[in-house]
């Protein structure tokens, strides 16, 4: 299975990809309008800020590493790691300076040893070798490029392809309405750290956030726009972690080396989801949605496990030859730990909870020594760091609820439970049967293609490494033991929202490589079982891949047919030109710190609308975009739900701000701190509202702007 060997017919597909690369790009830029200057621009920052700064922190460190991409995607880590770090740094100081130098620095360094290396200078730089400064396009194989084009094709379809310049449409943000809500936290964190709601006194809001900060220093150093770097931007970077770290992941823990492009080409035409419709992949989806923090969040556990099989090699060699010494890659390690749960909080409790488990049933077994628990503890003290202190422990999990399971909730977002249920009640068939039923539906959708060797490869590796057949390997049954939490988490925990699909998100990233592990083992075996689950195996590609054609014409459709503007629910789902110049009006024209009070609910209709629901309660859409000190989610959204009390007193005192017929609206103003009273024209049907306090000073046909005097 793969690309035709000749060399001939390579050349061409590889061209034939770097073609649509290209014409994909020309497509956002002259139809959909995306800036090519600042295009260019972030190009820069992610390549002398982020990618080039980690690569010299491996050198120097004399960390080595087996493949190019592996180089790649770690020092894109690394250099996330440190530019976290400069951030903070900079915030402690309340200056710019380190985050405005010390990236391009780190970079023209590099650049001047490797010159003087290449020169045979008499610097001593055997330090600065590094593979991946010898790339060639042909040393990428043919199935990694076009598994590549299909995941940015896709990214595109889902973000530039339906979101255009203001000045090229009349309505520009048609997007998910989470994009506007972390368009807030970005435009936020390029102001300061930490984020503080106003409409809560002294309340600090908990989130993930270093997504957020990555897209956020580019906008404080050089003035790009949240929605840009999200809707433009975002697909290409994603994609390049997305794809390498894939193909590193694979390449580290798989030994057919000539069929690791065709892994993660299988990969993705499985087309793996959680589906909302038939034609849709949640699991992909993810991938964009929430700035990207699905598709960072696995890069860096991928990256995260590679780097972890790296310490276990050379804490293994006595010498400490060959990669690096186990004290500097623990540091490594417990940084991009730090970096996981940073960036999405479930995937960094898999990881840390897959160690724990493997490091207990080592300790069991007798097949690991108890000094094996300080890196775990290490591990896990920082993993607590981020987690108590950036997320405040936000959406802790528990097993409340109606049942002691969850799963009945996460099956809620799959397109075939309630006619299934239906069906298997006309049969008359008891609850638990119903239920059983419904789990493997679920299950197959989850895995799809990987489904049953991921079930017969984790129950024969447990057999094998119990009786001893097999060695004890603490990364690879890491990577068991990860996927099982992440299932375990999804199924039984209530964390924040569908926030818990996250932890089933980690166990559909880690099943190909368990699935790719049993054939490589059983690739010489002739059993008729082994043909018939490779059978089944090609049988469902078949099938997946044609789901994934739909699921991409239908992506193609979305973003041909963009928003129906006639349409009354288009007033919930979009942003209209006239709105965006009022965000960006305030954006450039209020004070940083100034708390704007608004009539949009982003995405729900009055009709609907409920004070409990805090999903309900995400945005107001202008301060949350426009406001750069503090972001406004909704009134009260970073509240737990059980706060929905104090949530309602809010929105009734903001609603009484818009309310011309209230005599104590000027002074109710001032009790709350309010600065700018935004209207909404295409929202609601509000009456002037200037007086002696209300001055009207900014209007458009879709918005009103009063400041209060």
């Amino acid at each position: 299975m793969g690309i035709p060997h000749n060399s001939t017919t390579r050349n061409i597909v590889k061209m034939l990809m770097a073609i649509s690369v290209i014409a994909m790009l020309i497509i956002g830029i002259a139809v959909y309008g995306a800036s090519p200057i600042s295009l260019l621009i972030f190009a820069v920052y992610i390549c002398f800020y982020v990618q080039l700064p980690g690569i010299l922190i491996l050198n120097a460190a004399r960390i080595r590493l087996n493949h190019f991409s592996t180089y790649l995607v770690t020092g894109f880590t690394t250099g996330w790691c440190l530019i976290l770090a400069e951030y903070f740094l900079c915030d402690l100081l309340n200056n710019d300076i380190i985050l405005y130098s010390l990236g391009p620095v780190c970079s023209v360094l590099l650049i001047v040893l490797k010159l003087c290396q290449k020169r045979k200078t008499c610097i001593r730089l055997q330090a600065f070798q590094c593979d991946c400064f010898h790339l060639r396009p042909a040393k990428f194989p043919t199935a990694f490029c076009i598994t590549f084009v299909l995941i940015l094709l896709y990214g595109l379809l889902n973000t530039q392809y339906i979101y255009q310049a203001p000045e090229n449409s009349a309505y520009i943000l048609d997007i998910h309405s989470d994009m506007a809500y972390h368009m807030g936290l970005i435009n936020s964190l390029s102001h300061d750290y930490p984020l503080i709601s106003l409409w809560v006194a002294d309340r600090v809001v908990k989130y993930h956030i270093f997504s957020e900060i990555l897209y956020a220093i580019p906008v404080r150093l050089f003035g790009l726009t949240a929605d840009f770097l999200i809707m433009s931007c975002g697909p290409y970077l994603t994609t390049y972690l997305v794809s390498v770290s894939m193909y590193s992941f694979y390449n580290e823990f798989l030994s057919k080396k000539k069929l690791i492009g065709v892994y993660c080409l299988v990969t993705v035409a499985a087309n793996m989801y959680i589906t909302k419709s038939l034609f849709s992949s949640w699991y992909m989806y993810h991938v964009y949605s929430n700035v990207n923090n699905f598709g960072f969040g696995i890069s860096a556990c991928m990256i995260t496990v590679v780097c972890g099989k790296y310490y276990m090699e050379s804490v293994a060699s006595a010498a400490c030859k060959g990669t690096g010494s186990p004290m500097k890659l623990l540091v490594l390690l417990t940084a991009f730990v730090m970096l996981v749960t940073g960036i999405k909080g479930p995937i960094g409790i898999v990881l840390v909870g897959g160690m724990w488990g493997t490091l207990i049933l080592g300790l069991i077994l007798r097949k690991l020594k108890f000094k094996s628990v300080l890196p775990v503890l290490i591990i896990s003290a920082a993993f607590l760091l981020i987690y108590i202190i950036i997320l405040g422990m936000k959406g802790q999990s528990n097993g409340s609820g109606s049942s002691f399971l969850a799963f009945a909730t996460v099956a809620d977002i799959a397109f075939f439970k309630k006619p299934l249920v239906l069906f298997l009640k006309i049969l008359g068939l008891p609850k638990i049967i119903r239920l059983s039923v419904v789990f493997a539906v679920f299950m197959v959708l989850l895995l799809t293609v990987f489904l049953i060797p991921y079930i017969v490869c984790f129950i024969r590796e447990l057999v094998l490494v119990l009786s001893g057949r097999k060695p004890f390997d603490f990364v690879k049954i890491t990577v068991f033991a990860a996927s099982l939490v992440g299932l375990i988490g999804m199924f039984i925990l209530n964390y924040s929202g569908h926030s818990q699909v996250y932890f089933g998100f980690v166990t559909i990233a880690f099943a190909p490589l368990i699935s790719f592990w049993l054939f490589e083992d059983l690739s010489e075996c002739d059993s008729i079982w082994v043909k018939l689950l490779k059978a089944f195996t090609a049988l469902f590609i078949v099938l997946s891949s044609a789901i994934l054609i739909g699921t991409y014409m239908i992506s193609i459709d979305k973003a041909v047919d963009r928003v129906d503007t006639s349409d009354d629910n288009s007033t919930y789902t979009s942003i209209s030109n006239q709105e965006y110049d009022a965000m960006v009006w305030l954006r450039e024209n209020t004070p940083d710190d100034s708390l704007i009070a608004t009539d949009r609910y982003y995405s729900v209709s009055p009709e609907d609308y409920s004070y409990e629901n805090r999903w309900d309660n995400r945005f107001f859409a202008y301060g949350n975009y426009a406001n750069r000190f503090c972001y406004i989610a909704g009134s009260g959204y970073n509240m737990g739900s059980s706060e929905w009390p104090l949530r309602k007193e809010m929105i009734e005192n903001n609603n009484k701000l818009y309310d011309v017929e209230f005599e104590g609206r000027d002074e109710l103003a001032h009790n709350l701190g309010i600065d700018y009273v935004v209207v909404s024209k295409r929202f609601t049907d509000v009456d002037n509202l200037s007086d002696s306090v209300y001055k009207l000073c900014y209007s458009n046909d879709d918005v009103d702007i009063y400041e209060i005097q």
